[in-house]
Order: structure tokens, then sequence, then C-alpha cells
């Protein structure tokens, strides 16, 4: 019967590209969450649009805003959106200056960082700026706050000369690095939403989106509660729900000072983060990654090899998650294969292709066949 349509959905963060992570060649036999943040950071991008058309066309969604992350381009989100205009809406950041600096061959700099993305922005092709307000990656002495907000005040000049929103990065997830990447040392704006205060007072002209609204994963409500304070007091402030539960929609919904006309739905789709499954517990569903479980496949070998070829099928993942099910936002290596192609078997058994993917759970503790999640999301495998 189809579903009936009488809205025009909008995805307003997803990513179209995916990374190809060569853990084999370089030798790394036993990856965790470390090791794949740095590969990340050094893989290479490609475009991942057919599967995410598929997923769009699928699931009723009629456009989405795709953004760079990690070691994506502006490059390939330009000519989606060239080719795709109804389809495709983009932001831009930084990506080759971040590539250069990553790589060695430049050092970062707040201003070859801004030149990119005002030079980016010109095309016409671009219509925000994000995933995140971008940083020196590589910079392991503290920064201040003073310091950071200069910078923050160089983007948000980009901004509001081409009048254009801006992502804000709200909300973590655990394992990565050690948590360096949102160290209140190294990352004081990502690691306190609150921070975002003095941002949209200075610039109250330009339109900040608090990426996942403090909850790109993780159990703990600590940043969600803090972007719902900045959301309710600054006009220019609006919020990602994606990844929240559907509990966390209540306090939102209920304030006056933000209301449904300040949230905006997204999935992430093109992200690699694992979603817990824990009924009759809370939350009931969560994004996380956990060191303690490994990687699961997703993260590990299919980033290189098809599946039938992974020599990290040893992972813990599946067979540490009691009382659980785990399912996957369509992850940044599940298809290694060109687009149209079978994917083969993985080492639970299953399988899928381009014509019918499905929700797939991993093992649980007394069973012997994968779980299947009751309540599907649009970017489960």
């Amino acid at each position: 019967m189809g579903i009936a349509r009488g809205l025009f959905v909008v995805d307003t963060h997803v990513h179209a590209q995916r990374l190809r992570a060569k853990f084999k060649e370089r030798g790394i036999t036993k990856p965790d969450y470390t090791t794949l943040q740095q590969e990340m950071r050094v893989a290479e991008s490609y475009d991942n649009s057919e599967r995410l058309l598929y997923h769009m066309e699928r699931y009723g969604v009629d456009m989405c805003v795709i953004q760079p992350a990690f070691g994506m381009s502006n490059e390939i989100n330009a000519r989606l959106v060239e080719k795709y205009p109804d389809k495709f809406v983009a932001f831009c950041n930084d990506t080759e200056t971040t590539r250069k600096a990553w790589s060695g061959e430049e050092k970062w700099t707040i201003e070859a960082a801004c030149k990119e993305i005002d030079e980016a922005l010109s095309t016409g092709l671009f219509k925000g700026i994000g995933e995140g307000l971008t940083r020196d990656r590589q910079r392991k002495e503290p920064i201040s706050w003073q310091e950071r907000f200069d910078q923050i005040c160089q983007i948000m000049e980009v901004a509001r000369r081409h009048r254009v929103p801006v992502s804000y990065h709200t909300g973590t997830v655990t394992g990565y690095a050690g948590g360096r990447s949102f160290s209140p040392v190294t990352a004081p704006d990502q690691s306190d939403p609150m921070l975002a205060h003095e941002v949209a007072e200075k610039y109250p002209e330009v339109p900040i989106i608090l990426a996942h609204g403090g909850m790109q994963g993780w159990w703990s409500e600590m940043f969600y509660e803090r972007a719902l304070h900045v959301a309710a007091t600054q006009k220019n402030v609006y919020l990602e729900t994606g990844l929240y539960w559907a509990e966390l929609y209540e306090k939102p919904l209920l304030d006056p000072d933000i209301g449904p006309e300040k949230l905006l739905w997204d999935t992430d789709w093109g992200a690699s983060i694992p979603i817990i499954y824990q009924p009759g517990h809370y939350p009931p569903t969560y994004a996380n990654q956990f060191r303690a479980w490994g990687l699961p496949a997703h993260q590990t070998g299919p980033i290189a090899l098809p599946p039938s070829q992974n020599q990290f099928q040893d992972s813990k993942f599946p067979k540490t998650c009691p009382g659980s099910l785990t399912f996957c936002l369509d992850p940044l290596g599940t298809d290694p294969e060109p687009a149209g192609q079978s994917r083969a078997s993985d080492s639970e058994g299953e399988s899928s292709t381009l014509d019918g993917p499905r929700a797939k759970g991993t093992l649980s503790p007394r069973s012997t066949q994968p779980s299947t999640p009751p309540l599907p999301t649009p970017n489960s495998e």
C-alpha cells in the first residue's frame, strides 16, 4: 500500500561518503577505537550516494543535508549537489586544510581553514558550515576558551558574510582516543555546550545548529541538558534530535522557548556508531561505542575488505552484549564492493544487497542465530 505522504521530509545531517581504511595494508592486525580514529583521518573517501538515495526512497525522505566528516571531502559533496539538486543540500568545511595538516604537508591555521570555507561558499554549491566548527585536531597542548572563541569568531564571520547557518557539534560517543577529541583542555566548545551562549549572543543573525542536540551517543544526558538550556535562551539556536530516544523529546517539546519549531530531525546516516537496544532498561536504545566489547565487524575488516575476507571475525562485540541487541546506522564500510553488487555473506551467515537491505542485530549470548531488532531504523543494516 505504501506510506501516505503529506509532508516534505528533510534529514538535516547525513554523510554521503564512506571511508576506505586499509588496516591490512598498514599491518594493523588488532585495530581498536584509537587506531580506527587515526585511520579515518587518512582513509580514502568515496561516493556512497547510490545507497543513500535508495534509503531515501525506501523510507520517504525527500531531501538530505550532506556534510563532510573525518576524511571526507567538499569536492565529492559539490558534485552530488550538482548531480542531484532536488535531493541534496551541502554544508562545507576545511576538508583540504585538515587533510594537509593530518598528512604533515602543512600546519593547520584558522586563517587557512576560513579561506577554504569562504571559497567553497562562494561557489554557491554549499548552504552552511559543518559538520562542527573546525579546529586543529593535531594540537596536543591546552587551548584557552578565549583563544578558541577567537577562532570560532573567524568562522562565524565567514558564515555571517555568506548568510549561512553553522553546525556546532555537541555530545559525543565514548571510545575514541581516550577522550581528547572532546576534552575541555583541547576542545572546550565541544566539551561544554554552554559555551555556545557566547557565540550565539555575539552573532544573533547567524543560525546555530547544535549538532546531535547534545546526544551523539552514550547514555548520559549531561550534554543534552546543557544544549537545551542554550536553545531555550538563544533565539538563533536550534537542536538536531536524530539520536534522541523517545523520552528526550518531552522536555524540548514542552518548553515554550524551544518547541517543535526549533527541533531538526536527522539520522547521522553514514556514521558507524552501533545502536544499542536494551528493552526493559533506560534508555531502551542509544548509540555508543564500547571499548570493552572491541570493534564490531563493520568498523574493522569490512572497511577495507569484503566480509568474506575479513581477518577480524573474532571480535568480542557480538558475544558480550548481555540482554542487548546491536545494530548500526549505515556504517563507514559495510559494503566495500561497488554500488549495485551483492555483499558477500559475513561471519554470522547474513547477507544483503542494494535490492533488499534489512535490519540485523548481533548474536546474543543465549542464541545461535542473528537477532533482528523489532523496529528497524531507516539506516539499519
